[in-house]
């Protein structure tokens, strides 16, 4: 069975200060998740540089349903 993947476009509402966190006010997801249009937090993966972004910026952007569902 392969990764469950949501796509969805949003505002970012505020950063981590160590880059490893976002949250996000988003419209609903596409894909194999599916929620609703909220805003919550997510968890970056550590590849993925927030350095060129700020609070207030459109984004679009994919999720990976994490371990605890």
């Amino acid at each position: 069975m392969g990764d469950s993947i949501g796509h969805a476009t949003g505002v970012i509402r505020s950063l981590g200060i160590r880059g490893d966190f976002v949250t996000i006010e988003h419209g609903p997801f596409t894909g194999d998740i599916a929620m609703e249009a909220m805003t919550m937090g997510f968890g970056v993966m550590g590849d993925v540089d927030l350095s060129d972004f700020e609070e207030g910026d459109a984004v679009a952007f994919s999720v990976k349903r994490g371990r605890d569902g």
